[in-house]
């Protein structure tokens, strides 16, 4: 898929997105399972991603604002910016439920609300809202997140992601640092 036609999709099926991780080893899709809705109005848009409940710790603070990041970051990658992103940070979180053995997929719902695209740089950066739902129940959101994306930044190979414990290099997962 050339880069015009996959910035052009409005959903990606969990084939097509572990397609494109192996293509672009930094992209950020390591907790989503399918990208149901993608939309894009001018400098604004709108991200749906889900995941299939997984059988680990799932902290929805962390976690939640970690996966807003990374589709955030994604979303640039979507307009054109380089793969990878660089959390800056968010105005609020609110953990307002909690997952329970029973809720079967978890849902980020994110509103982007500014993309800045600075061409002769290569930066891009992205805000937005989102939501996170258990079966449709929200658990937590997230307001004002930012990300970034310089094109002469590479990502931090010793990085790990803390609610795995594992290196995410080894499973081709993108590592956002927080500025919070």
């Amino acid at each position: 898929m050339t880069q015009p036609d996959f910035s052009r999709r409005r959903s990606l099926s969990k084939p097509e997105l572990q397609a494109y991780a192996r293509r672009v080893p930094a992209a950020p899709i390591a907790m989503f399972d399918r990208i149901t809705h993608i939309e894009h109005n001018d400098n604004r848009g709108r991200i749906i991603a889900e995941q299939d409940r997984l059988n680990d710790l799932w902290y929805p603070g962390s976690t939640g604002v970690e996966g807003i990041w990374q589709l955030l970051a994604f979303y640039l990658i979507l307009r054109g910016a380089p793969a990878g992103g660089l959390a800056l940070g968010c105005k609020e979180i609110s953990c307002i439920g909690q997952l329970r053995a029973h809720h079967v997929c978890l849902r980020y719902d994110v509103s982007v609300t500014l993309v800045s695209q600075f061409r002769q740089s290569g930066a891009s950066i992205a805000m937005g809202d989102g939501v996170i739902l258990a079966d449709g129940e929200s658990i937590c959101s997230i307001r004002d997140a930012q990300v970034a994306a310089f094109a002469a930044i590479q990502q931090d190979p010793s990085a790990s992601s803390s609610h795995r414990g594992s290196n995410p290099r080894a499973q081709g997962e993108t590592v956002l640092h927080s500025r919070v």
